[in-house]
């Protein structure tokens, strides 16, 4: 049986319309990834998130009409699962939709428990092989979705040799960081390939999204001098 509301939901992520032409249906990854995870009730709370844009509880609850309490939550649920992101600012929780990569697949991956249960690595890994030959003939290389360093106005997006000093200066903007596993090399290793580098402690996260990992066990949380070991080592 469809949930419907789910699918309308893996459509907003996607930025499609269920029924309409290219949109996502009960046989695409993207919904069979997030539909054990949720009801149809949580699907219509985080119908109300905006993509990117972070929401306090209270305002999502006055949106769908629903209790506070109840749409607080649901939306940790989905948070510790990985379908939705939560921010912390100022003591406050606030919660947003991501796009699928980077995003959600990375987010959900690095449930461990789930990820006992679930195939969600076979997931990422079809999702990423899809995008990859849609992309791949119109993106010059060097210029695909992710890379080590993140796309700031202090380094732009071409494929490059970045200085030290450089790393250093985005580094010194932050002061909370967690390292994780590599969502990548993890799912490739499950499927018996990829590069054959490290996997654990990899991923260095900061900003407002570190505390996210932090608080649901998806990293854990280092000293900037720690950091920077793993910028090193990496």
């Amino acid at each position: 049986m469809v949930k419907e509301k789910v699918l309308d939901l893996a459509n907003k992520i996607n930025g499609t319309k269920t029924g309409q032409p290219g949109a996502l249906t009960p046989e695409s990854v993207e919904y069979r990834l997030i539909e054990p995870f949720l009801t149809e009730e949580m699907a219509e709370v985080a119908l109300c998130l905006k993509m990117g844009k972070p929401q306090r509880a209270e305002v999502v609850a006055e949106k769908c009409g629903k209790p506070v309490d109840k749409v607080k939550q649901l939306l940790s649920q989905m948070a510790m699962d990985g379908i939705i992101m939560l921010f912390t600012k100022d003591g406050i929780d606030r919660y947003a939709l991501l796009p699928w990569i980077p995003g959600v697949f990375e987010m959900m991956v690095l449930n461990r428990e789930n990820r006992k249960k679930y195939p969600l690595t076979r997931y990422f890994d079809e999702h990423a092989q899809h995008l990859g030959e849609k992309l791949a003939p119109n993106v010059p290389v060097g210029h695909g979705l992710m890379r080590v360093i993140p796309v700031q106005t202090a380094v732009d997006g071409q494929s490059r040799r970045a200085s030290y000093e450089e790393i250093m200066s985005i580094i010194d903007k932050h002061e909370i960081f967690a390292v994780a596993d590599c969502q990548c090399r993890l799912s490739n290793r499950e499927h018996g390939v990829g590069c054959g580098h490290t996997v654990e402690d990899m991923c260095l996260v900061f900003g407002p999204i570190a505390p996210y990992y932090i608080r649901t066990g998806r990293g854990r949380q280092i000293t900037k001098e720690e950091a920077i070991a793993v910028i090193e080592k990496a």
